[in-house]
């Protein structure tokens, strides 16, 4: 069990490094190209021999993985705004359970060296640690999300604003992305930059859709989408979006109000009322204790 944490942290960690060089090369390399051979040799010996070892493992790593997994695994990290590869996630789930798995065997052989204790912890270490980094990746992609659906109805009515003033809609994107910030900014700072490098509007547009999973950004997208489609007016668009997400956001407000009642009940129940109950009823109960063990 040992030696299999030590071959999941030595791969998970192989990988994850041969994906943080790869987009550290990718990242240095200038967009008029560059001379891969001579980079290549101006690496370190241990990094060109244990390069392509690491790579082909990232490779079999992905092959492993289902593709509609992987999918759902790439949408994820897209909502969560992650710039971390498929690969690399897997490397560190493999890292998280590998380390998981030392700890449980640490704890459960300076507790209680049994074998069957020390397969149970084993196997509920080695299962939380593989869990972690997905249960941690969507609860970041969950805030993520929802933090956007909060700075949409703003940033729609400054939009709305920029472009009946004359401004060109990603010429208005530039203007808004320069008031916001958050992650709402970078997902429209993304995709203007997307039509910069030579991406149609449209694609640009369905590839914001895709990535993010916020209901409100996709209607706003899809509404977009439909004016270019008929030539309608992008302002009166804008407009007409950022009324119906206020409405929404006022409608959740609402909601939320409404399930307060319910939420405050168990602790009520389960805290305060108990300490009543002690604090109101506790004299009495004792001097009736009393009065019934003096006779």
């Amino acid at each position: 069990m040992i030696l299999l944490a030590l071959v999941l942290l030595g791969a998970g960690g192989g990988i994850l490094l041969a994906g943080l060089s790869g987009r550290r090369t990718v990242e240095a390399a200038p967009v008029t190209g560059v001379d891969l051979h001579h980079r290549r040799l101006a690496d370190g010996i241990l990094q060109r021999l244990g390069g392509p070892a690491l790579r082909r493992a990232a490779r079999m790593a992905r092959t492993a993985t289902p593709a509609h997994r992987a999918a759902t695994l790439r949408q994820r990290l897209d909502n969560a705004g992650s710039l971390r590869s498929v690969e690399e996630h897997l490397s560190v789930k493999a890292i998280a359970a590998g380390g998981g798995l030392l700890l449980a065997l640490a704890w459960a052989i300076g507790t209680d060296p049994a074998p069957v204790r020390l397969l149970l912890a084993a196997m509920a270490g080695a299962g939380l640690g593989f869990l972690a980094p997905d249960v941690l990746l969507s609860r970041r992609g969950e805030e993520r999300q929802r933090a956007i659906g909060l700075a949409l109805p703003d940033a729609l009515d400054l939009l709305a604003l920029t472009v009946q003033a004359g401004l060109g809609l990603e010429q208005g994107i530039a203007e808004v992305t320069a008031e916001l910030d958050g992650p709402l900014r970078d997902e429209l700072d993304r995709m203007r930059k997307e039509q910069q490098l030579g991406r149609s509007r449209r694609d640009a547009l369905e590839a914001l859709h895709t990535r993010n999973a916020s209901q409100d950004l996709r209607d706003f997208v899809e509404a977009l989408l439909h004016a270019e489609r008929l030539g309608a007016s992008v302002g009166d668009t804008l407009k007409v979006q950022a009324r119906e997400l206020r409405r929404r956001r006022r409608a959740r407000a609402r909601e939320q109000a409404g399930k307060a009642p319910v939420k405050l009940l168990f602790p009520l129940v389960l805290g305060i009322f108990p300490a009543m109950f002690v604090v109101i009823l506790g004299p009495g109960a004792m001097r009736i204790a009393q009065a019934l063990l003096s006779r």
